[in-house]
């Protein structure tokens, strides 16, 4: 009599392995939507939290709020350090095993590509409103008439540090939504004066329709 095996047969081993690499298959784009679906909306708290400090500032500074640039190191940003809750002086968070200014984490969107050394590049960019001001980056928020159409800040690549109108969003934003630079699939988070921050396809933004155009005049214009 010959014995029981208590083995797996080549069809059952087959089997196995055929469950194991369809589970495989089916996992990694599901971890790949869950990924994404975490940077979208770590991305759109961290330009919530700039609505709030911005807002802060704002209230603190008889409207008054800072349009500039982001120096490498995002200098202009710190007016709003401390209405992030931190100290602009001492810095108080941790990246790199460096000690840095708190702005520096919000400053970047999670789903930008970087290599994860130094301070990382810079993953908004702030606008600059019409009617522009020479050589001031000073604009008082309690004079926009709509400020839930006002932009303050967007999804922007690592070059775009200001956007003066809604023609720069074509460089700063459209390889964001489009090709291998694409976040959010491909989407861009943006933030308004009254702190919402939306999401929009760069369908929606491209200005190919008298109603974007009107949209977009909204969105770059102070008063």
């Amino acid at each position: 009599m010959v014995p029981k095996s208590n083995g797996f047969t080549l069809v059952e081993l087959l089997v196995v392995i055929t469950i194991i690499i369809i589970l495989v298959a089916i996992g990694f784009p599901m971890m790949k939507m869950f990924r994404e679906k975490s940077e979208a909306t770590k991305c759109v708290s961290n330009l919530k939290m700039w609505g709030i400090a911005i807002n802060i500032y704002a209230s603190d500074n008889n409207g008054n709020i800072q349009w500039s640039d982001w120096p490498s190191i995002g200098s202009a940003s710190r007016y709003y350090e401390t209405s992030l809750g931190g100290d602009k002086l001492t810095g108080t968070a941790v990246m790199d095993t460096k000690k840095v200014y708190l702005t520096q984490l919000y400053r970047r969107c999670p789903a930008q590509k970087w290599n994860k050394t130094g301070n990382g590049p810079v993953g908004y960019a702030f606008v600059r409103p019409n009617p522009k001001i020479p050589s001031s980056g000073v604009y008082n928020l309690r004079t926009a008439t709509n400020p839930g159409s006002l932009l303050l800040m967007i999804d922007g690549n690592a070059s775009a540090f200001v956007l003066n109108g809604s023609a720069d969003l074509a460089t700063a934003v459209q390889p964001l939504c489009q090709g291998d630079e694409s976040r959010h699939r491909h989407n861009a988070n943006a933030l308004f004066g009254d702190g919402h921050v939306g999401v929009y396809k760069w369908s929606d933004m491209d200005g190919d329709s008298e109603e974007e155009q009107a949209m977009l005049a909204q969105w770059f214009t102070l008063r």
